[in-house]
């Protein structure tokens, strides 16, 4: 990621902030404590004062430190959500579906199976073209084609 990701750092401050220990934040980011110690010296060095108050027994909270972890919180939190809701849409079939088909194709192939397909996806839409010329399916902006011939 870029020098300038202005997230840098922002995880494992978090992870601090909740166990209030640089070990159990390592272990459950799954990184080194080193890594830890190191990504929170470079945020608070970003940010020009220290976050953390370390001693040997325990983690808190600096001013500073804990207001930025009262706007930071509830942000990481939306975007949780935001990303958990994008995806729950993730695996569902949407959009349009641009079709091309000879007329003969229509009826034997596509009829039969159009009611199926709008059950089992009811967010997709179909814009279907029944042209019997062979045209070229992304110059027309067509997701697929059916002709009759030798080839797919």
């Amino acid at each position: 990621m870029a020098r300038n990701d202005q997230f840098a750092g922002l995880t494992v401050f978090l992870a601090i902030a909740e166990h209030r220990n640089f070990r159990a934040a390592a272990v459950n980011l799954g990184v080194t404590r080193a890594a830890v110690s190191q990504a929170i010296k470079a945020l608070e060095r970003r940010v020009g004062q220290p976050l953390f108050l370390r001693t040997r027994r325990s983690v808190a909270l600096t001013q500073a430190g804990q207001q930025l972890l009262e706007t930071v919180h509830p942000a990481s939190a939306r975007i949780g959500e935001a990303l958990a809701a994008v995806s729950d849409t993730g695996n569902k079939v949407r959009g349009v579906l641009r079709l091309t088909a000879p007329r003969i194709a229509m009826d034997l192939v596509l009829a039969p199976l159009l009611t199926k397909l709008r059950q089992s996806h009811p967010d997709l839409s179909l814009d279907i073209d029944i042209n019997d010329a062979s045209i070229d399916l992304s110059s027309m902006q067509h997701d697929g084609g059916i002709r009759i011939g030798e080839f797919v």
